[in-house]
């Protein structure tokens, strides 16, 4: 890895030798759409028959996290080579360039399908249907990706764990490092997180914006252990 002019040694980094650069920007898109949906999901609260608002709700909480998984499948590739490339079955330039693929796919099926679902009149259902089902391929692609995505990491945490080689001796410091462990956990918890929430979302939008499968699942739930379980003698 070739050293950035102006690297000071002892450092990790600096704002001179390290650009905050893509992860940073990925976040940002993230969290902006992200806030754009719950601004429109505040404004529901208005006008909650003002279809404009509950699109723009919908489709930026859809997309938003797309950027946020992105920005984790870049942190792969560098953790690899913190731990030492001889590690890995795979180059960690290959895992970033496969996944940030199906993540600018993912991203692409999900942004066509909210345009034609928020671009359809409310008259023409099919077309409706048609959008979310193209919304709901994205998702699906997204968390197809993400369980090899964490199928990759569980293989490599693996490895590291119980390689004969020893990981990478000139990074020593920084992956026996507390701080370093938490950002792992981190990583981790974040992941799962992005995960379950994208399965409920393409569950969720199976139905078509009028699905009914989280209702389903309520009553399911309050049927099995309904108010009589609950209270009891009291």
């Amino acid at each position: 890895m070739p050293v950035p002019a102006g690297y000071i040694p002892g450092f990790y980094c600096t704002l001179a030798t390290c650009s905050t650069g893509l992860v940073c920007a990925l976040m940002l898109l993230g969290l902006a759409s992200e806030a754009l949906g719950y601004i429109a999901r505040i404004l529901i609260n208005i006008n909650p028959f003002y279809r404009a608002y509950f699109l723009r709700y919908l489709t930026c909480l859809t997309i938003g996290p797309v950027f946020i998984v992105a920005a984790i499948y870049l942190c792969l590739g560098r953790i690899i080579f913190i731990y030492g490339e001889k590690i890995s079955r795979i180059r960690p330039r290959s895992y970033t360039l496969f996944f940030m693929g199906c993540d600018v796919v993912s991203l692409a099926v999900q942004a066509v399908g909210g345009g034609i679902a928020a671009s359809a009149p409310l008259t023409n259902q099919p077309m409706i249907n048609l959008g979310t089902h193209i919304l709901v391929a994205g998702l699906s692609l997204q968390v197809a990706s993400l369980f090899v995505f964490s199928v990759c990491c569980l293989e490599f945490l693996y490895r590291v764990q119980y390689q004969k080689a020893p990981p990478n001796p000139k990074y020593v410091d920084l992956y026996s490092s507390p701080r370093f462990k938490l950002f792992l956990i981190a990583l981790g918890i974040a992941t799962a997180c992005l995960f379950i929430r994208t399965v409920f979302r393409s569950v969720e939008l199976s139905g078509s914006f009028t699905g009914k499968v989280m209702v389903l699942v309520a009553c399911i739930c309050l049927i099995v252990m309904h108010s009589g379980i609950g209270f009891g003698d009291q």
